[in-house]
């Protein structure tokens, strides 16, 4: 039977990805918009993932925009009939949950508990493909495109969510790191193209392991009309809303130090002012919060659906973003940001220098401040207040906001595609049978 993706002309991808539908969080939301977007741009997706009961998060309506014949394989990690994955869980994995002593075991990451019996499952059905993707963290899984790429002569993707060894969030030391940098080497002069989520990223990683830069190639994240709540009305309140996760790199207290200055600077701000924190934010940043306006003014709904999230985040006055230098660098550049953008409400942005600042200053899109400067938060919240008050609004241009579209990152993730077919091409093929098309 002729494949339906060869009648329509198109290529075939098959995307590697530990984390996917019904799992949660930024890395699944990725994956499934690069496959709900790649067909527009000649690219038919096959998935390997995990399964279901591996997810460190659940949202299962992010698969509601799946095509109902989408191939995904789901492989299990090693030992998961008798440890849970949560028990293997490092920095390089996902970043809100806890280290564990066993993951820190594991090199480069915990991953490879996964990466290994995904790499079998890749050696099956690579036949069929045009080329591989594969999404990291966890950093283990481009393990899987180095071995694919070397053993099927396959073109390669090497898509970079978050930078590996040059981040100050990967601080493994000693013979680990030590490996761990040869491994990235490898993987980056291995790798046709390496995708990355901002320019900061790519200058970063060129510099630290001297890559062309004809080999880096920014695909930003961005967000979904579709996921949009449809009716939004100006906030009835001074409600300040943070969506994502919290960690003590990632820590709110400057902000709410800053949240007291600004309340005598303006005193009807105190009386006005909300906090409502959405996902994954520990009990201590939220008793942080309530001891600074009070438990009534302190909303907390947990981890939601993310367009649960986004209709929620939909009614505040401002939208609040935190990243540290200690996080992730200069590089850093929250996906969240560009949802903030979409939802046209005022966006505080608390980061260091980089390209997260250099967004929400271009788009005017609200204020921001270095994360550790509470006297410089409190300007920008006091401003952020008169405009609430005085009732202006900041309305990000619609010629801003399509550079940042889902189906923008889906364009530039296609011509990292296409570049890696015809440089494989160029290249010298390993000696040796392609394994035929398998099910699996």
């Amino acid at each position: 039977m002729t494949d339906p993706s060869q009648d329509r002309g198109l290529r075939r991808v098959l995307i590697v990805a530990r984390e996917f539908p019904p799992g949660g969080g930024a890395p699944a939301i990725r994956i499934a918009k690069l496959v709900k977007y790649l067909p527009a741009f000649g690219w038919q997706v096959t998935v390997v993932t995990a399964p279901a009961d591996h997810a460190f998060q659940r949202d299962e309506r992010l698969a509601e925009d799946l095509p109902a014949d989408l191939d995904v394989h789901r492989i299990p990690r090693l030992f998961a009939r008798t440890i849970h994955p949560d028990r293997w869980a490092t920095h390089g994995t996902v970043q809100s949950a806890p280290p564990s002593r066993l993951g820190r075991l594991l090199i480069p990451d915990s991953g490879i508990l996964w990466a290994a019996p995904a790499a079998r499952a890749v050696g099956r059905v690579i036949g069929g493909f045009d080329a591989i993707l594969t999404s990291a963290p966890p950093f283990s899984t481009h393990l899987v495109g180095l071995w694919a790429a070397y053993r099927h002569s396959v073109a390669w993707v090497a898509d970079y969510r978050d930078n590996w060894t040059t981040s100050p969030f990967y601080d493994s030391r000693g013979p680990s790191r030590l490996l761990a940098v040869a491994l990235e080497r490898r993987i980056l002069r291995q790798a046709e193209v390496i995708t990355v989520v901002s320019d900061a990223a790519a200058r970063e990683i060129g510099l630290a392991f001297a890559v062309d830069p004809d080999r880096l190639h920014v695909a930003m994240n961005g967000f979904d009309p579709d996921d949009l709540p449809a009716d939004r009305t100006p906030a009835r309140t001074f409600e300040i809303t943070y969506m994502g996760s919290m960690t003590h790199r990632r820590g709110p207290g400057p902000f709410l130090e800053a949240v007291e200055r600004a309340s005598i600077v303006r005193s009807e701000l105190r009386r006005d002012v909300r906090i409502r924190l959405i996902g994954s934010v520990p009990d201590w940043a939220i008793g942080a919060a309530i001891r600074t306006v009070g438990a009534e003014r302190v909303t907390v709904d947990g981890i939601l659906s993310h367009r649960d999230a986004l209709a929620k985040a939909a009614d505040a006055a401002v939208l609040l973003g935190i990243s540290s230098t200690a996080e992730a660098g200069g590089s850093a550049l929250t996906s969240k940001l560009f949802e903030y953008l979409a939802l046209r409400r005022p966006v505080l942005m608390l980061a260091p220098p980089g390209p997260a600042i250099e967004i929400v200053t271009a788009a005017n899109a609200g204020e921001v401040a270095d994360p550790d400067d509470p006297e410089a938060i409190r300007d920008a919240l006091v401003r952020l207040y008169d405009g609430w008050a005085s009732g202006a609004e900041q309305r990000v241009p619609d010629e801003v906001l399509q550079r940042f579209t889902r189906r923008r990152t889906a364009a530039a993730v296609a011509r990292a595609l296409d570049l890696a077919v015809q440089r494989r091409a160029d290249r010298p093929t390993k000696i040796g049978r392609r394994p035929a098309m398998q099910s699996g």
